[in-house]
Parts: C-alpha cells; sequence; structure tokens
C-alpha cells in the first residue's frame, strides 16, 4: 500500500512540476510560496479515497464518512492564508426483503472547515507556520422499510469544533508543496432520531452528546498546487 501511495504521489505531482508557475527561487532551488493572491488547492493524501477534507477538520468533527471533497488555500496578504474544506456526500440505497420489495434508505452528509495559517518562519524551502480552524459537519439519514411492523427512523448528527495549529510546509518544486501539521482542538457532537410506525405516535430519540479535546497530527501529507 505505501508503494502504491508513493507510485500514485509521483504520477500526480511530476507532470505538475514540469508546468508549474515559477514560484519565488533562488540558486539553491524553490522557496515557499506566500505572497498575496497565490492560490493553492490541496489535497489530502493521508487516504487516497477520500481526498480534500479529511485533513483539515479538527478533533471531535469525524468526516471519515463524507467522501471525498475540494480544499483550497488563498494568501490573502504576505504570509497570511485563508485555508478551507468543503464536502458534500449523499447516497441512496435500497435493499431487497423479497422479490417484489424493498427497503429504501438515503443518506446526506456535509462538512465545511474554514481556517486561517499565518506562515511565522522560513528556511530554505520550508516555512512553518501556525493559524486557526472552526469546522462543522453535519448528516441526515431515512430508512423506510416495507414492512408497517418496523418504524421509518429519520437520524440526524451535527459536530462542531475549534483547533489551534501548527505545521510546516516544503516545496520541492516552485509550485507544488508537502505539508504535516498537528492539530489541538476541542469538538463535540450531537445526535437524534424520530421513530414512526404507520398510526402511531412518532418516537423522538435523542442520543448522548459526546465531546472531545486533544492533540492529534491532521493531514499528515498534503499536497498542494499553486498558481
Amino acid at each position: 500500500m505505501k508503494q502504491l501511495r508513493l507510485v500514485l504521489l509521483a504520477l500526480m505531482i511530476l507532470p505538475v512540476s514540469l508546468f508549474a508557475q515559477q514560484g519565488t527561487s533562488t540558486s539553491n532551488g524553490p522557496t515557499p510560496r506566500s505572497s498575496a493572491g497565490d492560490f493553492a488547492l490541496l489535497f489530502d493524501l493521508g487516504g487516497l479515497a477520500q481526498l480534500a477534507l479529511n485533513g483539515f477538520n479538527a478533533a471531535g468533527v469525524d468526516t471519515m464518512n463524507v467522501g471525498a471533497g475540494f480544499g483550497a488555500k488563498y494568501f490573502l496578504a504576505n504570509d497570511l492564508a485563508l485555508r478551507l474544506g468543503l464536502a458534500v456526500g449523499s447516497t441512496n440505497a435500497t435493499q431487497p426483503v423479497d422479490s417484489v420489495n424493498n427497503d429504501e434508505f438515503s443518506v446526506f452528509r456535509f462538512a465545511i472547515a474554514p481556517g486561517v495559517v499565518y506562515n511565522v518562519a522560513k528556511t530554505g524551502a520550508v516555512a512553518g507556520y501556525v493559524g486557526g480552524q472552526i469546522a462543522y459537519g453535519m448528516s441526515s439519514s431515512t430508512r423506510n422499510p416495507v414492512s408497517d411492523a418496523e418504524p421509518d427512523v429519520e437520524a440526524s448528527t451535527s459536530s462542531f469544533s475549534i483547533a489551534a495549529i501548527i505545521g510546516g510546509e516544503w516545496f520541492p518544486w516552485s509550485g507544488v508543496s508537502l505539508s504535516a501539521e498537528y492539530q489541538l482542538g476541542f469538538g463535540t457532537s450531537s445526535a437524534e432520531e424520530e421513530r414512526t410506525i404507520e398510526g402511531q405516535t412518532p418516537v423522538r430519540i435523542e442520543l448522548p452528546t459526546e465531546s472531545s479535546f486533544g492533540l492529534g497530527s491532521r493531514g499528515v501529507l498534503t499536497a498542494a498546487i499553486y498558481w
């Protein structure tokens, strides 16, 4: 699996490195791209099947099941950047009950993680940065069984977190970087569901609220492509 990730990473980066615009550089090689107006697309390579958002969610907001998302960074001023992760996922499925009837399922998920990062130190091709981030995630699902004896179920969850960020970004080429970071954050999540059987009063169930606080690595390997 590690070998496969390295091969895929090389296939993605090598063509880009040939055509990427030239950033600020010295005779010793590229230096960090961090001028006002610089823009980058971000790709979380910690899990190749889950591009973008997983590396940008803080502690407490689990977006592993949201699906592939979008990540970007834009420098508002020299060394000061706005970062955003966004993901939306929708699934509809059926489960056969017999040769004629099917139970129906649907799930919708959404997550967003805006943040601000600031480069506090630069050495050669490496920039060290700090910042902050908030994240919000939600999901809703429905289950509609064919059997009248089984309840229709509507469930919803929501999560919120806030975190401090410290990390480093390395530029092997002027238009491509790899970065890693840690986040110290607090997160909370809640969930509820409503069960309805035809002809009866719906039953609402509030599930226990969960909260977490801790330090963890996020976006262990993130690639950025700059313009």
